[in-house]
């Protein structure tokens, strides 16, 4: 009897479950680009997460990076960013995205609690070598406790660290914001010095606002751009920054700082100015004239001293002359060398009325007019957008550098060394002068308290009639508008 030959089956044997190579991304977090270039952190958290990988048979498919402090808003991390978007990229495929640890995802609980939501609506899921990651309401208990306990830990770092630097503040050192401008830090006592810039430009540009030889804040823009302490040669570009150096108090070697409530106190840097330069500064900013930092040759007496020239292209000076009797008489006049009308005499009374009458005549045409308040509102409309824009791009900014400080503050707690510890404060306060320095331009707005119909009409008031302006002004605003009306100095011919 003949055996019937074997029938050779059509079933293919598919790999069990067990065998299929699962995908992943590593995720990668330091906080510092000094960490990042430096050090080795990167590194090692890459390669713990592929070991983990290894064992588990997972393909690697990407590794995204960040240095970023581990507080704030994630959506603020490129890296996470990316990974998010490379996840999007391949909704088909179940990606385990891996983390050294915890604390990589995030230092802040509502942080992570967010980006934990973002991974698992994508279809992942999160694991590290350092944690396990469970389902179930207790399990989720206890990853909360953890992210809360990495928040708590950045946090009390961060108020170790202040209280430190308060307590140096209050003892009289600066230690908020870096070296100042116009400073550098002496190396064998670390107390901040004056540089020779700061002894050479900016000294002289606070003295001479101070006692009024440069009138306006864009004057002293202007002088501290002539002398290199700045480099775009747009000195309105400047005020924010100006208007800053002369409110600071650490220039007249005071330290002071509101936000830990430190009170204005005697530092023991040395000031480029004197106190009392600083108060008369303070007072011109307010607004309150002292007769005493008047300029002599800017005064009510002679209003067109320095806006006039004479016909030889020197400007005309201004004195008082008296007669036999005692009466003093004023009059305007030449004093340079080789002029024909040198020490010819004119009469107040005639030069000021005539650039009266000038003024007087100087109107603008109807047609003009409208031209001139479409350019209003167009420039009105656009200044409110711009603003919008830099007031956010500066927020952004400032919120990005805060978490850095953070950070900072988090590794400077962690020291082992003082020596380390010192190089984490000295970062400290360069971030805290870039957050200084952005909140100041920040400041730079326009006053929307002035309702923009009452705005317009000054506006046109003032191109349209500037005399009935001009004689409602003292005379450092007549100044200030003499050089908005002319584009140079008005000649004086006999």
């Amino acid at each position: 009897m003949s055996k019937k030959p074997k029938q050779k089956s059509n079933i293919t044997l598919q790999p069990t479950s067990a065998s299929v190579e699962e995908h992943a991304v590593i995720y990668c977090r330091v906080s510092s680009d000094k960490q990042a270039s430096e050090g080795h952190g990167m590194e090692a958290q890459e390669a713990r997460c592929r070991e983990y990988a290894q064992q588990r048979s997972y393909q690697i498919d990407e590794v995204f990076q960040d240095v970023f402090t581990g507080g704030g808003d994630f959506r603020n991390r490129a890296g996470v960013v990316q990974l998010l978007k490379y996840l999007d990229k391949f909704p088909h495929r179940s990606y385990v995205v891996l983390f050294d640890d915890m604390k990589r995802i995030a230092r802040d609980t509502q942080a992570y609690l967010e980006l934990r939501l973002e991974i698992e609506a994508r279809g992942a899921r999160p694991e590290s070598p350092n944690f396990a990651f469970n389902e179930g309401p207790e399990a989720r208990f206890i990853e909360t406790i953890h992210a809360a306990q990495a928040q708590l830990e950045r946090e009390q770092n961060r108020r170790q660290v202040i209280q430190k630097m308060k307590a140096r503040m209050e003892a009289g050192y600066y230690c908020i914001g870096g070296t100042k401008r116009g400073y550098q830090r002496n190396k064998t006592t670390k107390v901040l010095e004056p540089s020779r810039e700061g002894l050479d430009v900016l000294k002289p540009a606070l003295e001479a606002f101070a006692d009024g030889k440069l009138v306006r804040k864009v004057d002293m823009a202007r002088y501290l751009i002539d002398k290199g302490f700045w480099k775009r040669p747009a000195p309105e570009s400047y005020i924010t920054q100006v208007t800053s150096l002369l409110e600071d108090p650490f220039y007249a070697g005071y330290v002071e700082h509101i936000e830990w409530e430190v009170s204005r106190r005697p530092g023991h840097h040395k000031g480029l100015i004197s106190p009392n330069t600083y108060e008369a500064t303070q007072a011109r900013l307010q607004k309150v004239q002292v007769s005493k930092w008047v300029r002599q040759d800017i005064s009510s007496d002679f209003p067109l001293r320095g806006l006039i020239n004479c016909v030889c292209g020197a400007s005309l000076t201004a004195a008082f002359s008296k007669n036999h009797n005692g009466n003093r008489y004023p009059y305007y006049l030449c004093k340079t060398a080789g002029c024909v009308f040198k020490n010819k005499s004119i009469k107040k009374a005639e030069l000021e009325g005539n650039f009266l009458k000038v003024m007087h005549a100087s109107k603008l045409k109807p047609s003009v007019s409208k031209v001139v308040e479409e350019v209003f509102r167009a420039v009105w409309k656009e200044e409110i957008a711009e603003v919008g824009k830099r007031e956010a791009t500066h927020a952004h900014k400032i919120e990005k550098l805060r978490e850095k400080l953070r950070g900072l503050a988090d590794m400077a707690y962690r020291a082992k060394t003082e020596q380390l510890r010192d190089v984490y404060e000295h970062e400290m306060e360069q971030t805290a002068r870039e957050i200084e320095g952005l909140e100041a331009e920040s400041g730079a707005k326009l006053d929307f308290a002035i309702p923009f119909q009452t705005a317009l009409k000054k506006s046109k008031t003032l191109v349209e009639r500037p005399y009935s302006i001009w004689t409602k002004l003292n005379t450092r605003e007549q100044h200030s508008l003499y050089f908005f009306l002319f584009d140079e100095k008005l000649f004086h011919c006999k």
